[in-house]
């Protein structure tokens, strides 16, 4: 299997795609691969002021403001957050990179545009990106290389996801 091998993890909104992110993260970090990248967290919620979404470098651990909404209204991206990021991202260079979640703004042309950059000058081993379901399509055109799309809502998923990292890191 030629690297890199990308995994695609979607699903809609709250099935667990940053959970499953977090869980390929920690179960590498144990046997201590070179992982990296960035999680998209929940901030605050709150019905008067609206909610948070963070940035967290998992390098780091350090977060980042990435956006707000207030109630009733869309998410404002932060363009300071945003670079956090796209800095994250960029400046990884180990053999596991995450990303969660690629989405609107990345259609648009912003948001984690580093991640495609990545891809098509020095990748990693494994790229795992989350993004909801309505982007597979757009996602997988986009990154122009074979994808490997974890569901999920399958119960299997972890365990095929933790494989496929397995079987292409095995291969420096």
């Amino acid at each position: 299997m030629p690297y890199p091998i990308v995994l695609i993890v979607s699903g809609s909104r709250n099935s667990g795609k940053t959970a499953l992110c977090i869980k390929i993260f920690k179960h590498f970090s144990k046997k201590r691969a070179n992982i990296g990248g960035v999680i998209t967290l929940k901030g605050e919620r709150n019905r008067s002021k609206g909610d948070e979404r963070f940035a967290q470098n998992l390098v780091s651990g350090k977060r980042a403001l990435l956006a707000v909404r207030k109630p009733d209204e869309r998410y404002r991206f932060i363009p300071a957050g945003v670079r956090f990021a796209n800095r994250a991202i960029g400046g990884f260079s180990g053999n596991i990179l995450i990303v969660d979640e690629i989405g609107k703004l990345e259609k648009k042309g912003r948001g984690f545009k580093e991640v495609f950059k990545k891809l098509n000058t020095r990748p990693p081993h494994a790229v795992v990106i989350s993004c909801r379901d309505e982007n597979v399509k757009w996602l997988t055109d986009k990154i122009a290389r074979k994808v490997f799309k974890i569901d999920t809502q399958d119960a299997r998923s972890k365990e095929i996801a933790l494989k496929l990292i397995a079987r292409a890191i095995s291969q420096k």
